[in-house]
């Protein structure tokens, strides 16, 4: 699951920042070519939250800070006025 949220991330980073026919083409791996707009929603804001707090778990165990508060991005993830 982890590997499969890095591939959805970074579609949707490739098709935010270049949005060319590479970027589009590997989204359209995720979501129907020509609905990427209507996929921008709260809904997927709070998608990629939740699911990158998974991987960022799963990367830790991994990695061996089991011994460690788990990642998350309440922790990692700081607003602009957070800082």
């Amino acid at each position: 699951m982890t590997l499969e949220t890095l591939r959805w991330l970074n579609a949707w980073r490739n098709y935010s920042v270049h949005n060319d026919a590479t970027a589009r083409q590997r989204l359209a791996t995720f979501v129907p070519p020509g609905t990427e707009v209507d996929w921008l929603t709260a809904d997927m804001a709070e998608a990629v939250v939740s699911r990158m707090d998974d991987a960022f778990t799963d990367i830790g165990g991994c990695i061996g800070w089991r011994t460690l508060p788990g990642l998350h991005s309440a922790l990692l993830w700081l607003a602009h006025d957070e800082i």
